[in-house]
């Protein structure tokens, strides 16, 4: 469960180790679009800005989506950024309207891509919560073999364990 703004909005993200956009399901999409889903709203968040003049387009080879960037507070486990560019839908592909129900958006986790956004492109949510964790341990995440529906999230310097009770989503590329 990853938390954006204040008060936090509770979101269910896949993460994408080969991108770098992180967009969310928003409320700036048509209202049928919005039907049985969870999604982000920027104007609910005391945290929240939109980025004047930043919008972000990202093409793939099922569809597409676009909108405009907003900045706020992002929450993973316990390590949290505020003034996290996050890409707030417009529009996005009938196919990802119909095949994406169990998520609420993309957290793109490469290091080594920016994100599509426009004009100016933003580093990746790693970028941004880097310098937060410097002097930390390492944190990382780790699948648990002997449970499908588990993770867990652990410092390498030391024995402390939180766990991701949910759903594994697996998509093919």
């Amino acid at each position: 469960m990853t938390k954006i703004g204040t008060p936090a909005q509770n979101l269910h993200l896949g993460f994408d180790t080969g991108a770098g956009d992180f967009w969310v399901w928003s409320w700036l999409l048509p209202a049928y679009m919005l039907e049985n889903r969870i999604f982000y709203n920027g104007s609910n968040s005391t945290s929240a800005s939109q980025w004047s003049g930043q919008s972000f387009g990202v093409s793939y080879g099922l569809g597409s989506t676009y909108g405009l960037v907003w900045q706020d507070t992002v929450w993973i486990d316990s390590i949290g950024v505020s003034g996290n560019p996050i890409e707030c839908i417009q529009n996005v592909a009938d196919f990802f309207v119909q095949t994406l129900t169990a998520v609420d958006g993309f957290l793109g986790l490469s290091n080594a891509y920016n994100d599509s956004e426009s004009p100016v492109p933003q580093q990746t949510w790693m970028s941004y919560v880097m310098p937060h964790l410097a002097g930390k341990e390492n944190q990382t995440m780790n699948r648990a073999w002997a449970d499908e529906r588990r993770a867990s999230f652990h410092y390498v310097a030391r024995a402390r364990r939180t766990w991701y009770d949910g759903v594994w989503i697996y998509q093919f590329v």
